[in-house]
């Protein structure tokens, strides 16, 4: 065969490739393919190439890979093409370092257009020189050179030429280049984008089965370190594989473009030149501008000087990498497409609080979680919303679920109670306080129009953990509506999300938060009797203010009065009165001031449902109160009560402090005050409080008298009013008025209404009773004055004593028994005085105050006119006459024994102490010697009765005496 084929050299007259390889043992493996093949004539016809042709050697590790032991299955005609360089012939000295060069072999897919197949040269270091090679089986040494072809046929020896082409001798057989997924798998540098590529099936498929990429990709931990950990959540969870499909698109360009195809230039790039040393800032620079499958454009450059592949000005780290459906160069970096912007939604997904963002997008919700996190790439152009999110976990709504709370899907009250967990503008922790309020996207309609329902922030401090130099505010808890959160919050960009253990409910109508504390059931029942339950708690931005029960008691006998059937449309002016126009919140005062300085003190005035004013004001010890009545600035005094002993300014009765401020709910907010207030627009006299209390008989005596003007007559400049002292009807009912004797013994005649009537019909009969019961009467009258505060030892002179001089002041004394416990009685009464009474109620109208006491308080000139002297000194003579026989029992019980202590126990006390004969005598004597024994205290009926009792005696004595007389004293003890 050899001499044939020189032969058809001779022949043709001209050397080709085959003559060649015939000519050189080493590749009679090769001929024989060749043969086998029949690719002698094609080779031949070939006019100008460079085949890197495997010697023996080569075929035989070929053999061994492919594990078929010679078998002529595992050669292909289309792996001997890929050996063939398309019209190029390149000696062993031009085969420069990523060289790279277009074979005869074409893929079955193509490569998008660009023909055959590529290898590419490599360089194992220095330029293209021979060197020993140390072949493996027989140790011959034949020529070498540091020339790789693929990065692993080595060529061995080369420059073999001929007439179409030059021939390169290689000791491996090349391989074809894998698909771009498998050649990403093999790299280790890819590992991270082979894990991504992988949970996209899409971009996966692509790699496997399309021809045509180049794949830009990012290699080492460049995707971990570009995304963090919620942003990499998300893109691997389902919901996020839209975007991690135009993540890994943004890296595919939908051509093969190898380093040697861009363009030449003398201009820099951008990129370029920024990156760039003064002494190769105008190096020569082949750049392109591609189109990726995510739509955005990126500039690849070539710098051939320094062998530098850049993607947007970053320098790929691997470049040419060949595969059989495109080419792979490895990047540094990650080409994060502009459309990719992490919102607050992804977020939420990332961190697996994916029930709620499906509640959001059930609702359409969900454009309010559009606000960009940034994160990855911020755009600052983009100028949406900041947000707070406030989210429950899935496991918080999935307990949510069971308890039954959550409202149904598509309904509004989801709606709202999804928009109230959502904050306008962005809170990190530091920025927070206590009791600090945020405006939520929830707007009630019953809240009015642009009012954001709000929420109540509470923070905890660590004070051991801020002692101790550590982070107090980190290691403390914080809190909104009392939910806590169930981890640290999340902030990015412009988004903060704060994890909660459990669901925000917004906050319910009237009713429903005041029922749970019954401290304020008082005011629930007053809803209910003025019958405006339905009116109040459907009010429109409003603001309650809800006395506590100890509040409404406080009222006494105001409250009394306004629970009667009369008084219903008091009642409701009262309850009206409570509910302020315009939801104000406690902790905006400072910041809503009408006019003023700003100053403690100032506040808001607002309107009541009554039509009345109310102020709430910060006071000057910093806490909030309101102001019945009263407009900022307006002339109500300051102090218009009175105590009765006035030590101390005491708080107006129109100023109630807020004991608990800014209670949210769905209408507006609640205040809770410790003061019910009695509005001057409700008319509430004397009189109104005696109906109150019941006070039939008084009222009864005040009409027969005349006194009923006192009851309506106003305060003014002249007059003061009047404080009025009112027993009980039961007191009254304790008095004989028929017999003049009451019940307690003490003398005072009293009449009967008929027997009233009789004497005031007849002049000649009733001038002493009628003046003595007017006396009664104005000893409880005190006037020209409106006492609202008792305080002890105060004194007041009474209407007696105004109207009759001479009678002496009969003023009334107030003794504090206990705190807030108060008794009256009247000054001057006699000894062992037993008119006084206990303060039971009060009620404080607008022309007076009442004081309801459980007794009757007797004037002086009344008892001293029927008889009250003489019982009080028959009661001293009967304390008397007490007091002298006490003495005498205790005369007649100390002095016997005082006589026998000092005759028996003092002596033996002095000879030597209680011991010994000491002892003995205190023995002695507790026996009955020296003439003291018992005696029997019953008297004998009979002389035979009174012998046997002697004769028992003597036997008990005998039986007492124990020892005969010859005994010790020791003995005996």
């Amino acid at each position: 065969m050899r001499v044939w084929l020189s032969l058809t050299a001779f022949v043709v007259g001209r050397v080709t490739l085959i003559d060649v390889l015939a000519q050189n043992p080493e590749f009679q493996e090769l001929i024989r393919h060749l043969q086998r093949f029949r690719l002698i004539i094609p080779l031949n016809q070939l006019t100008n190439t460079t085949f890197f042709a495997p010697n023996n050697r080569a075929f035989e590790r070929y053999y061994e890979a492919q594990n078929v032991g010679g078998s002529e299955s595992a050669m292909t005609a289309d792996r001997l093409w890929y050996h063939l360089v398309r019209d190029r012939r390149l000696p062993l000295a031009n085969l420069t370092a990523g060289l790279l060069l277009e074979t005869l072999f074409i893929p079955d897919q193509g490569l998008g257009g660009r023909g055959g197949q590529r290898v590419k040269i490599v360089e194992d270091g220095g330029q293209p020189t021979l060197r020993p090679f140390h072949r493996e089986d027989d140790g011959d040494e034949t020529p070498a050179a540091n020339v790789l072809v693929n990065h692993r046929a080595r060529v061995v020896n080369g420059d073999f030429t001929a007439d179409n082409g030059i021939i390169h001798m290689v000791d491996r057989v090349l391989d074809f280049p894998a698909r771009l997924l498998n050649e990403v798998a093999r790299r280790d540098e890819l590992a991270t984008a082979d894990v991504w590529i992988g949970h996209c099936l899409a971009v996966r498929d692509r790699l496997i089965n399309d021809t045509g990429f180049t794949l830009l990709a990012p290699g080492g931990n460049s995707l971990v370190h570009h995304f963090n950990v919620w942003e990499r959540r998300y893109l691997f969870h389902s919901y996020g594989g839209a975007d991690l499909h135009l993540l890994l698109d943004a890296h595919l360009v939908p051509a093969v473009v190898y380093s040697q195809d861009l363009l030449p230039t003398t201009t820099p790039s951008r990129n370029d030149t920024a990156n760039a040393t003064p002494g190769d800032a105008m190096a020569t620079t082949y750049r392109r501008r591609v189109t990726t499958l995510a739509g955005h454009t990126v500039e690849l450059g070539w710098k051939p000087q320094a062998a530098q592949f850049t993607v947007n000005g970053v320098t790929a780290t691997a470049y040419d990498q060949l595969a059989d459906n495109g080419v792979l160069h490895v990047l540094p970096a990650v080409l994060s497409p502009p459309d990719l912007v992490f919102t607050a939604e992804k977020y939420l997904i990332g961190l697996n609080m994916t029930q709620f963002v499906d509640l959001l997008r059930a609702a359409g919700l969900a454009d309010l979680l559009q606000a960009p996190g940034g994160g990855a790439d911020d755009h600052s152009s983009d100028h949406r919303q900041a947000i707070t999110i406030l989210a429950p976990t899935n496991e918080a709504l999935d307990a949510f679920r069971e308890s039954d709370d959550l409202p149904a899907e598509g309904s509004a009250q989801l709606r709202e109670f999804l928009r109230y967990h959502l904050v306008h503008g962005q809170y990190h922790r530091a920025d927070l306080a206590d009791n600090q309020f945020l405006a939520s996207h929830l707007q009630p309609v019953l809240l009015g129009k642009d009012r954001p329902q709000l929420i109540r922030v509470t923070k905890h401090i660590d004070a051991i953990a801020a002692s101790n130099g550590g982070d107090g505010d980190e290691k403390g808890y914080l809190a909104f509506n009392d939910v806590i959160t169930a981890a640290a919050p999340v902030t990015l960009g412009r988004v903060t999300i704060y994890p909660l253990t459990y669901p925000l409910s917004p906050p319910a109508d009237l009713l429903q938060v005041v029922i749970r504390d019954l401290r304020y059931s008082t005011f629930l029942s007053l809803l209910f009797t003025s019958q405006l339950k339905d009116r109040l708690a459907g009010a429109t931005d409003v603001t309650y203010l809800v006395p506590s029960n100890a509040a409404f008691e406080d009222l006494g006998l105001a409250l009394d009065y306004l629970l009667l059937p009369e008084a219903s449309g008091d009642l409701r002016q009262l309850v009206k009165s409570l509910v302020a126009r315009r939801a104000t919140y406690a902790h905006r005062l400072d910041r809503s001031a009408d006019g003023g300085d700003g100053k403690p003190g100032r506040g808001v005035c607002l309107e009541t449902l009554a039509g009345t004013n109310v102020s709430l004001v910060v006071l000057p010890d910093g806490d909030t109160a309101a102001r019945i009545d009263e407009c900022i600035g307006g002339n109500r005094p300051d102090h218009d009560s009175e105590s009765g002993l006035a030590e101390k300014p005491l708080r107006p009765l129109n100023v109630a402090r807020v004991a608990q401020s800014d209670i949210l709910v769905r209408n507006g907010v609640v205040q809770l005050i410790d003061r019910a207030v009695v509005p001057q627009a409700i008319n509430l006299t004397l009189h109104s409080l005696l109906r109150g209390a019941g006070a039939t008989v008084f009222l009864g005596w005040l009409r027969r008298l005349n006194l009923t003007d006192l009851l309506h007559e106003p305060i003014d400049a002249t007059h003061g009013g009047y404080t009025i002292f009112l027993p009980t009807d039961q007191a009254f009912a304790r008095l004989n008025l028929t017999q003049g004797v009451n019940s307690r013994g003490e003398g005072y005649a009293e009449k009967q209404n008929s027997a009233a009537e009789e004497e005031e019909s007849d002049p000649n009969h009733g001038d002493l009773k009628v003046a003595d019961i007017r006396a009664l009467i104005s000893q409880h009258i005190v006037p020209n004055r409106r006492v609202v505060h008792l305080g002890d030892r105060a004194r007041f002179g009474t209407l007696l004593g105004r109207d009759h001089p001479a009678n002496g002041p009969a003023e009334l004394v107030i003794r504090e028994y206990s705190p807030g416990r108060f008794g009256v009685r009247i000054q001057g009464g006699f000894l062992f005085d037993r008119h006084y009474a206990t303060v039971v109620r009060r009620g404080v109208a607008t022309n007076g105050a009442v004081y309801q006491i459980d007794g009757i308080l007797v004037p002086l000139v009344a008892r001293q006119s029927n008889g009250v002297i003489r019982a009080q000194l028959r009661h001293a003579l009967w304390l008397l006459c007490l007091g002298i026989m006490a003495l005498a029992l205790v005369y007649i019980l100390v002095v016997p024994i005082y006589a026998w202590y000092h005759r028996h126990v003092a002596p033996a006390a002095a000879g030597g102490g209680i011991g010994g004969g000491g002892l003995a005598a205190l023995a002695a004597g507790l026996a009955g010697e020296d003439g003291y024994h018992p005696v029997a205290t019953q008297e004998p009926d009979t002389d035979d009765d009174e012998s046997e009792e002697e004769e028992d005696t003597l036997e008990g004595r005998s039986s007492r005496d124990g020892p005969t007389s010859t005994d010790t004293p020791a003995q005996h003890v």
